[in-house]
């Protein structure tokens, strides 16, 4: 992805992050959810027209497409309609397991869309990593 307009990054402080791989790590964090929180997940990416596959596709997870994957990281991506796409990278180290988001916008009027977005997904990211947190896992 060039011309990142939009990125983020959140760190969960593990000394467990080595137990799992990247991708395994991904699904704990966005897929592996509570029913009430996937349905708001699911609410918010509809809202901004992600085009994800349906549950169950292989190769993805929670819809998003698995793109690259390394014994550190893991990357997912997903297009929106509104002229944006999305990459979620997992990747884990010493310190714990960080998700980062990279956003690329290609029509002009997708970043005041995102900007508008960018509230909740900040709320929903930090809210999945501190769920997680909470699990110690």
């Amino acid at each position: 992805m060039t011309d990142i307009g939009h990125s983020d990054a959140h760190l969960l402080r593990t000394d467990r992050a080595a137990d799992h791989s990247p991708e395994q790590w991904a699904r704990a964090i966005i897929e592996d959810v509570p029913a009430e929180m996937r349905m708001r997940l699911e609410q918010a990416w509809s809202s901004i027209d992600l085009r994800l596959a349906p549950g169950g596709t292989e190769r993805t997870v929670a819809g998003w497409a698995i793109v690259r994957t390394g014994p550190d990281h893991a990357l997912l991506q997903a297009e929106s309609a509104l002229g944006f796409e999305g990459q979620l990278l997992f990747r884990c180290d010493e310190k714990g397991v960080l998700l980062a988001t990279f956003v690329q916008f290609h029509d002009p009027a997708a970043s005041a869309v995102w900007d508008r977005a960018l509230p909740s997904h900040l709320m929903f990211v930090r809210s999945l990593m501190e769920a997680r947190a909470d699990t110690n896992e």
